[in-house]
């Protein structure tokens, strides 16, 4: 199809917290970026016309542009193919939703939904650190752990659109209960979330001060900053979030045989501190041919998912 230059796509990471957008070129490159709080007690329709005002805004600062498809990166479970939520852990009300519709039908463009850890990988796959690999896995290490696969040179799917849900492996089936009713998933020992929690458990209950903050004011950075500075309270944590990456890490090396895996999130901009720990458990549990993959830190932070979404509604709009 022939498109003009100035053809754009709409662009849309949707999550709990904030909704951005932005407007992206054919070849991946972002135009213009907006942002909003996602207005949850809003409920679906409120994120529709919250998407129709950030599609205004871009367009507004955008002279000459238009609209010629969207792409919708958005948390899981969902259906890609029908273009539907389910339920949405900390988003009400998205249980059964048809986001992709109702957003076609607002924004008056074809629209695609993604699993934000599937538009990750593509655009870390295309425009990041997954250039020139035909296998590798993409993960992303903040409030919860997710990520997307590359397989033999292609986005690994599967029936829904939601294979390589990897935050929920069951690592330890005695381990606590998960918000999807499993128990002991990855997510709950390896995410952000739950390497902070476990920092401020532990400094409460040793009565630890670190860099001068109390349990409760303990941030993420804060550890790694005194794990830098040679405290062994904060070493500790590290090596320890470290052995429960290189635990999911070995499985799933064993499962995809990638090249590389490539690592976004918050705690992969500490991923130098990280990287022995991992490669320690590796050397112990994997076995010998399954030690070689590369680890390496995203190149798009959170720009990956908008370029990934933004291709994928492309192409399928081609």
């Amino acid at each position: 199809m022939n498109k003009s230059a100035d053809d754009l796509i709409l662009a849309v990471d949707f999550g709990g917290t904030q909704l951005r957008a932005a407007l992206v070129d054919r070849s991946g490159q972002i135009i213009a970026r907006e942002a909003l709080r996602t207005d949850v007690s809003g409920g679906p329709d409120a994120v529709i016309v919250q998407i129709a005002e950030l599609s205004q805004r871009l367009l507004s600062a955008t002279p000459n542009g238009k609209i010629s498809c969207a792409g919708i990166s958005s948390p899981g479970p969902l259906d890609a193919k029908q273009g539907r939520t389910f339920n949405l852990v900390l988003l009400p009300g998205f249980d059964g939703y048809p986001l992709a519709e109702c957003a076609r039908e607002k924004l008056g463009v074809s629209v695609v939904l993604e699993h934000d850890g599937h538009a990750a990988a593509y655009g870390e796959w295309k425009q990041g650190a997954g250039r020139g690999f035909d296998d590798f896995i993409y993960l992303t290490i903040s409030t919860g752990l997710g990520g997307g696969a590359i397989v033999n040179g292609q986005l690994l799917r599967g029936e829904g659109g939601m294979a390589a849900h990897v935050g929920h492996m069951t690592v330890d089936p005695n381990g606590p209960l998960c918000g999807c009713g499993n128990r002991g998933c990855w997510e709950l020992f390896a995410s952000g979330t739950s390497f902070l929690a476990r920092a401020r458990e532990r400094a409460t209950a040793q009565n630890i001060l670190l860099l001068g903050r109390q349990a409760d004011e303990i941030e993420t950075v804060d550890i790694f900053n005194a794990a830098r500075g040679g405290n062994s309270f904060a070493e500790a944590l590290v090596e320890e979030e470290a052995e429960w990456l290189g635990r999911g890490i070995v499985s799933l090396s064993h499962i995809f045989n990638p090249a590389r895996f490539v690592l976004g999130g918050g705690v992969s901009n500490n991923l130098d501190l990280l990287l022995p720990g991992i490669f320690a458990f590796i050397e112990r549990h994997a076995m010998l041919p399954f030690r070689t993959a590369s680890i390496v830190k995203a190149e798009l932070g959170d720009n990956a998912g908008l370029i990934g979404a933004a291709l994928l509604a492309s192409e399928k709009s081609i």
